[in-house]
């Protein structure tokens, strides 16, 4: 691989100038952690929420025997910031579930909430399961809220006004229907059930809740399913849901510019947020769309990113867009997403797909992530103190076993650049920079 930076300096400045630019360039990536790691065991493996909390990373997995279908075991993982192990856990639900552990909450800097779905039997309805932990993964207290329904699908969640949790759940009746509606809830940060709305005004084989956000009045809710409430012809798949205090609808709106599917939402202030989702751009080919919009529904700025050409890109599965502050939002996704995450076709292998916007939408870069012998299929990602990024998602190799799939980490700095791994089978490489002395041009090789 090589790079030719190009440089006009004044003459007499040269070689000074290339000299403090490297060294400048070594103390940046020295303050910026940055690694790829792979873990994972007989079975599928997937990654469901990542997290930075102080200068460690937590991560919840799921597992499961058969692709799509439901298990028993999930895990959350502490991790270093060089993406080593420190200690891991277990959780189990006696029932099989999609999806035990969705989402880690942070409420402090040495405690976190775990937010999913538990069955106490084969035969019983999913109950939401919050339990409370410490940063050295010690359980505090958990606590289970009984549902309705079968199976957990989808959870989000925000902090509202009051300071307390509103979470949008997404649930499944399981077979023969697979029946999914809404149900709405809030929480104080001691587990305990304010308040609570079942949904079922959507369309019951094609609702999803994918994001919530609040405001003054009560919360948005970015949803899909919900077309019956706009007139004909339906001019979007997707829909933002105005709802109260109490989660009562209180009115329907379409998602300009057709975004859809597993979008993200992120309040930016009582006027405007951003939201990242699809949007058709070419042909019949998805990019990665990222708006931002004020509380009418008007699109203030906007922008995408994708790979090259005629190819299918989609948002990361579970969130797709993190920020710290609104000068450095992450968008996430794979790109060659045709099939599932465990297809792989080595002809066109999936690769992360990571895009660093400013304020105005203004893209800083996209850089994508993978290789020629396996597909990544990007699941969620998180924004790190450090002005960096850290992604989660899945690694499939064909040539490996039952083509079953791990857990992929890749944290990056603030320019998209992994500078070392722990990742089974790297190997270090000679470099070479010349011309020397220096000119207008200094190359890099390796």
């Amino acid at each position: 691989m090589m790079y030719k930076l190009h440089f006009e300096p004044d003459k007499y400045m040269k070689q000074p100038f290339i000299v403090l630019f490297l060294l400048f360039s070594l103390m940046e990536a020295a303050s910026q952690n940055s690694f790829s790691t792979v873990y994972g065991g007989a079975d599928y493996d997937r990654p469901t929420c990542i997290k930075q909390i102080e200068s460690s990373f937590y991560l919840a997995t799921f597992e499961f025997k058969e692709e799509y279908l439901p298990g028993h075991k999930a895990e959350i993982i502490k991790l270093n910031g060089s993406g080593d192990i420190v200690k891991k856990i277990c959780l189990y639900s006696p029932g099989s579930q999609y999806c035990p552990i969705s989402k880690i909450f942070p409420i402090s800097n040495s405690e976190f909430l775990l937010l999913g779905g538990i069955r106490e039997s084969e035969d019983s309805n999913t109950s939401i399961w919050i339990i409370k932990m410490d940063t050295s993964l010690n359980i505090i207290w958990e606590n289970k809220i009984q549902t309705e329904e079968k199976y957990l699908e989808r959870i989000n969640c925000t902090r509202n006004n009051s300071g307390n949790i509103a979470l949008c759940v997404t649930l499944c009746s399981g077979n023969p229907f697979y029946q999914m509606p809404i149900l709405f809830l809030e929480l104080n940060l001691a587990g305990e059930l304010l308040r609570s709305r079942y949904d079922t005004t959507g369309s019951p084989y094609t609702t999803m809740g994918y994001s919530i956000i609040c405001n003054n009045s009560g919360y948005y809710a970015f949803v899909m399913g919900f077309s019956s409430y706009m007139p004909v012809p339906m001019t979007s798949f997707a829909q933002r849901l105005d709802l109260d205090t109490n989660f009562n609808i209180t009115r329907v709106r379409t998602l300009p510019n057709s975004i859809n599917q597993d979008m993200t939402a992120v309040k930016i202030n009582e006027g405007s947020y951003y939201l990242t989702g699809s949007v058709y751009y070419t042909g019949l080919y998805h990019e990665i769309e990222i708006q931002k919009a004020d509380t009418s529904n008007t699109v203030l700025a906007t922008n995408h990113s994708g790979t090259q050409g005629d190819i299918p890109d989609y948002p990361a599965w579970l969130k797709c867009m993190t920020l710290k502050d609104t000068n450095n939002i992450y968008t996430g996704g794979t790109g060659w997403a045709g099939g599932g995450l465990t297809e792989c076709n080595l002809l066109h292998p999936k690769v992360f797909i990571l895009s660093n916007y400013d304020s105005l939408l203004n893209c800083r870069w996209t850089r994508y992530y993978g290789s020629d012998t396996a597909c990544y299929y990007m699941m969620d990602l998180d924004a790190t103190e450090d002005g960096g990024c850290i992604m989660a998602g899945t690694i499939l190799a064909p040539s490996t076993g039952p083509n079953q799939t791990d857990v992929i980490l890749i944290k990056v700095d603030s320019l998209g650049l992994i500078t070392s791994t722990n990742k089974p089978g790297t190997r270090a490489m000679e470099a070479m920079v010349y011309p020397n002395p220096g000119n207008e041009y200094l190359i890099l090789q390796t």
